[in-house]
């Protein structure tokens, strides 16, 4: 996947699971990342096994993707020090779509509502970036599936 070589891609929720596959995945191909998760230690030790092979993780930031400033903070950063993004692969929160914003807050409770958040602050915070500079690649498949599940008949 020579396409993917040297792409600068951002990964939320690197620590465990899919974001963590997705960023070893993402380091074996080349792409320079940027990498975040609330878990401080699992997203070290993602970091470790990605340098470890070869990899290149130009930064990493424990914090709640769900506190609006931190993410801003982090996108500072990014676009300060390397540009625009060329990948966006938020994978930490949840992305629940309501037609009825009362059924929304009863169905979310806090917890979610701070996820949900966070789906949104890495959009608002990178992607004008990303169309400022004339990039189009987003990956944001991971919240699909929870979102069409509360629409009755889906």
């Amino acid at each position: 996947m020579q396409i993917l070589k040297g792409k600068k891609v951002f990964i939320t929720g690197a620590a465990s699971g899919i974001g963590r596959a997705t960023a070893i995945a993402m380091g074996k191909l080349e792409c320079s990342l940027f990498l975040t998760d609330i878990n401080g230690d699992g997203l070290k030790n993602t970091v470790d096994v990605i340098s470890n092979a070869g990899g290149r993780v130009c930064l990493a930031r424990s914090f709640d993707v769900g506190h609006y400033q931190s993410m801003a903070e982090f996108a500072k950063k990014v676009h300060d020090g390397y540009g625009s993004l060329d990948i966006l692969i938020n994978v930490a929160g949840v992305a629940l779509f309501f037609s009825d914003r009362r059924y929304a807050a009863q169905r979310l409770g806090k917890s979610n509502q701070r996820k949900s958040l966070g789906v949104i602050h890495g959009l608002e915070c990178f992607v004008p970036e990303m169309i400022r500079a004339g990039m189009a690649g987003i990956l944001y498949p991971f919240h699909l599936q929870r979102a069409l599940s509360d629409f009755p008949g889906m």
